[in-house]
């Protein structure tokens, strides 16, 4: 169909743009893939839900250990539904997910997501809300404190430990669930937008400690936005997936040295160039007509928005 070959050509003009205007310092530029076998391998997957929104068509995408994966796109592109397919909360409906090489088919304890929201039980204190994973895990009661003091004190929570979530800010509730979920002590970390309801100076703040431990530790973090500079703060590589259905877009490098500034002259003018690149292509993706009626279905059309699954994730993350 000749929509077909537009939308191409679009993405294709898209990308062109992106790797001509990014790339001029080379601070950004498309990722070279890596040698040697994926930590996380994401192959063809697709997603249907039942009410036949397409929320999810061929994604490939590869990460390896110790990398920093920010996904970026807009609002109902898919980002979290893969990220729930990551962590084994939900089976794609096509393609194959693989993590060190095995089938993900389900929650475990090398993967723990951390949700949009802190996700703390309200009648523990943040001590209890660490420990309470550990214990779950068999560690003893002396075992489990012990290391969840020593992540509480990682976040520069100490002192806190034996307050209630309704006495802490929003920000100290989010550093009360990245130490739970650093104690856990999980081979990939899945965040979905953990900063989104944060005001700008507390954002800013977790990502300078977020940024400080992933370079103590170098642990693989796939990370979920549709802020841009946050993207490029914090990631190694930065996805950008096209909206409905969602897909890869281009797969950039960042090569900003670290720590980073979200303020920096270059991470300004970087994210800049991508959301007007990115409002190109959905001006130019909305004059696109859809398919009649009567025809069969066309997943390179645009579908209504995608929904995340609708049942509640469970409070303390996948790993458990």
């Amino acid at each position: 169909m000749p929509w077909v070959h537009i939308g191409r050509a679009m993405w294709s003009d898209l990308g062109q743009r992106l790797r001509e205007r990014l790339g001029a310092k080379r601070l950004l530029v498309p990722s070279v893939r890596r040698a040697g076998p994926a930590k996380i391998a994401v192959k063809r997957v697709a997603h249907t839900f039942r009410n036949e929104v397409v929320a999810l068509k061929d994604v490939d995408i590869d990460v390896h250990h110790g990398e920093f994966v920010c996904l970026l796109g807009p609002s109902g592109c898919g980002k979290s539904t893969l990220l729930y397919a990551l962590a084994g909360l939900m089976t794609p409906s096509g393609g194959h997910i693989t993590v060190d090489g095995e089938e993900v088919s389900g929650p475990g304890p090398d993967r723990v997501l951390m949700f949009q929201e802190a996700a703390l039980f309200p009648w523990q204190t943040v001590l209890q809300n660490c420990t309470f994973p550990l214990r779950a895990r068999g560690l003893s009661r002396r075992e489990a404190d012990g290391r969840a003091r020593e992540f509480i004190y990682l976040v520069q929570l100490s002192g806190f430990e034996d307050l209630l979530p309704h006495q802490l800010s929003g920000g100290m509730r989010m550093r009360v669930s990245l130490a739970r979920a650093l104690a856990l002590d999980p081979s990939v970390l899945l965040m979905d937008e953990p900063f989104g309801a944060l005001d700008a100076q507390t954002r800013s703040q977790m990502h300078e400690l977020l940024q400080s431990i992933w370079m103590r530790d170098r642990k693989t973090v796939v990370f979920v936005t549709h802020n841009v500079r946050e993207a490029l703060v914090l990631g190694d590589r930065v996805i950008v997936m096209a909206g409905r259905p969602g897909r890869v877009l281009q797969d950039l490098e960042v090569r900003i040295p670290r720590p980073r500034d979200p303020d920096d002259e270059d991470i300004v003018a970087l994210s800049r160039r991508i959301r007007d690149a990115l409002g190109r292509a959905q001006a130019a993706s909305s004059e696109t007509p859809p398919p009649l009626a009567k025809e069969p279905r066309d997943e390179t059309a645009d579908p209504v928005p995608a929904r995340i699954p609708d049942r509640s994730p469970p409070p303390v993350g996948a790993g458990l």
